[in-house]
């Protein structure tokens, strides 16, 4: 080989390496970033779904509905919660109300009941998770999928609300006949039902991405003796 053409290809070498370093370099960045943006959602989606859980509660112990099952649920997406807006006391609360016999529990459901009591409800938002959702879906089209779909839950979530919110609206004219009347109600408490149900639906959806995500994060921890040995 000329001296001409070692040095054409100690450049080309020289080049390709360099082509793979710099594609490396982007790659780990953009694992990294994605990862970040990951946490972030996952940490706006659970302050919604923490919201949400006392949604369900006020809805269902208002209508006198609060069963062991529920609270069971309740617990469970409670103690998930470890945000910024965390009631420690809540967890121990609801344990407490699991242990009492089943003629104290009834008694408690009765006390909480208020089935004519308006409630107003706020819309919710997980305004970054949908900023970030592109950016997602180009590094883990998976996670992006599961989060759009807890973003037209949330949607859906806020259209019932809304529904919600005109008919309870509604039962204040006092121009509707006492059928018309009677049917608002109806209507009222069947979108309320929806609401409590699309609620609980969406705090499911958040703890299994976030399940998910927890499960990833243990199978991709570095192998410290793996790296020790590499080292060596």
């Amino acid at each position: 080989m000329s001296e001409l053409a070692r040095d054409l290809s100690g450049i080309v070498v020289g080049w390709i390496l360099g082509l793979a370093t710099t594609l490396a370099s982007d790659w780990v960045r953009g694992r990294r970033r994605v990862a970040a943006v990951r946490r972030s959602v996952i940490q706006e989606l659970n302050e919604v779904a923490y919201r949400l859980t006392f949604v369900v509660f006020n809805l269902e112990s208002r209508r006198g509905r609060l069963d062991r099952d529920l609270v069971h649920w309740l617990r469970t997406a409670i103690m998930r919660y470890q945000g910024p807006n965390q009631q420690e006391a809540l967890p121990e609360g609801l344990s407490s109300l699991l242990e009492v016999s089943d003629e104290e529990f009834v008694t408690v459901s009765q006390l909480l009941a208020s089935p004519t009591k308006t409630t107003f409800i706020q819309p919710e938002e997980a305004s970054y998770s949908v900023a970030a959702l592109t950016q997602a879906h180009e590094y883990d089209r998976a996670f992006a999928t599961q989060v759009l779909d807890v973003l037209s839950s949330l949607r859906m979530y806020n259209e019932t609300r809304q529904n919600v919110l005109q008919y309870q609206l509604m039962t204040f004219d006092s121009g509707l006949s006492e059928g018309n009347h009677s049917r608002v109600i109806e209507n009222e408490n069947s979108a309320i039902d929806a609401l409590s149900r699309r609620a609980r639906q969406i705090v499911d959806k958040v703890m299994m991405i976030e399940e998910q995500f927890e499960a990833r994060s243990i199978n991709h921890m570095p192998n410290k003796g793996i790296e020790q040995n590499a080292r060596r």
